[in-house]
């Protein structure tokens, strides 16, 4: 019994490592989301089913959530002021502007 539940774990932990990727929060892309609202808003091309998520809730390796704004397979970043948060392995929830 002991072997088996072992067993799944190690089978859990093999399959978080495969899916984990890396966390960054920038302020600048926060910003630039927000501001894609409201450009869309102003000319009327905001539909009701377009949502601009912003924020993005993923778990790390300690079920911990981690409030995100970009997700990546490599730890490279693309906006110049963005914090690396770690690595996540699991989606959440998004979070709406």
């Amino acid at each position: 019994m002991i072997y088996y539940n072992y067993g799944k774990n190690i089978v859990k932990i093999l399959r978080m490592a495969e899916q984990m990727r890396h966390a960054w929060y920038s302020q600048k892309q926060m910003e630039a989301f927000k501001d894609i609202k409201k450009i869309k808003k102003q000319q009327d091309k905001l539909d009701k089913l377009d949502k601009q998520y912003c924020v993005f809730v993923y778990l790390n390796k300690d079920n911990e959530e981690v409030l995100c704004t970009e997700v990546t397979t490599e730890k490279k970043v693309h906006w110049n002021d963005a914090k690396y948060l770690g690595q996540v392995y699991k989606w959440v929830r998004s979070i709406e502007v």
